[in-house]
């Protein structure tokens, strides 16, 4: 029933037909008519939104380094993000088959070293992107310089920190102790940056929140379903690959008796060392059996804990 306002000299023409038109349809209703609503239904309020130029002219506003930090605030999905977040995925899968192999000797290739670099090199960089990348906070999407940097700060920033500064001390403890080849407590020396280098693996518990990140852009249910599968077979077979290094480092690095001497394995090839660590490995599933059994008291823990 709300006014319509027309032309008072409007003719409609319909078919070939003339019909005048109402006199009703011509009036101009009061003012306050205009702004009823259907019962029980509320007009949505509007609001003014800033401008660009308003938004540009308040970050000009503000000191040089401000601004500079929030033009370099990132959306998360984001076409920056969208790309460097699987290359973190794939550095860090990088880290996770290379890293626990160096318990079976394994050499660094100049590939290897490259990579490496690549990698202390990403996540420094991705420590300084973290503060500028907004998140969700139920459900808004947050832009803030200020709430993201308290976000990141409360969250994973002593973690990497801890991680990122760790790889590259042990890089300089490396070059510094190049010089003691051949002698025996090089030896101890590698040792010890290996288990230093597991903490890298920590980076495992991103991947939990990014898999599930991901499966919520999937619409389709059976989609869902077969990529729950195949993450979960993932998981299975890298935690495999890290219990079966694991053993083995644990056996390496015993003075006494190992299950490596006792079934003579020292004198194998690299594969066959792995193979049969992964084979013990799968069986504590309770996939299969195998002859290999704990013949010293870190071994016997290990396979208690494990």
């Amino acid at each position: 029933d709300l006014p319509c306002v027309l032309r008072e000299d409007t003719l409609q023409t319909l078919e070939g037909g003339t019909y005048n038109v109402r006199k009703c349809w011509t009036e101009k209703g009061d003012d306050s008519l205009g702004e009823q609503t259907p019962t029980g239904l509320n007009r949505r309020t509007s609001c003014t939104l800033p401008t660009v130029t308003s938004f540009k002219d308040d970050i000009n506003q503000r000191p040089e380094w401000l601004q500079y930090c929030l033009t370099m605030l990132q959306h998360p999905a984001s076409r920056f993000r969208v790309w460097w977040g699987p290359l973190g995925m794939i550095l860090l899968a990088y880290d996770v088959i290379t890293i626990p192999l160096r318990f079976f000797g394994l050499e660094e290739s100049l590939t290897m070293t490259v990579i490496s670099w690549i990698a202390r090199l990403y996540w420094s960089l991705d420590m300084m992107f973290s503060f500028t990348t907004g998140f969700y906070d139920a459900g808004v999407l947050v832009l803030d310089l200020r709430r993201t940097t308290m976000n990141y700060l409360k969250g994973w920033f002593v973690f990497d920190l801890l991680v990122v500064c760790l790889d590259w001390v042990l890089l300089i403890w490396e070059d510094f102790n190049s010089d003691t080849e051949g002698l025996p407590r090089l030896s101890k020396t590698m040792r010890i940056t290996r288990l230093f280098r597991l903490v890298r693996l920590g980076r495992l518990l991103k991947v939990g929140a990014i898999t599930e990140t991901l499966q919520e852009q999937i619409s389709s249910e059976s989609a869902s379903i077969h990529y729950s599968i195949v993450r979960i077979i993932l998981w299975l077979m890298v935690m495999n690959h890290v219990l079966a290094c694991f053993w083995f480092g644990v056996a390496s690095m015993s003075e006494d008796r190992s299950w490596i001497t006792v079934n003579q394995l020292q004198s194998e090839s690299v594969a066959y060392q792995y193979t049969t660590s992964l084979h013990w490995a799968v069986a504590q599933l309770g996939v299969g059996q195998t002859e290999i059994e704990a013949v010293s008291l870190p071994e016997r823990i290990f396979s208690i804990l494990v």
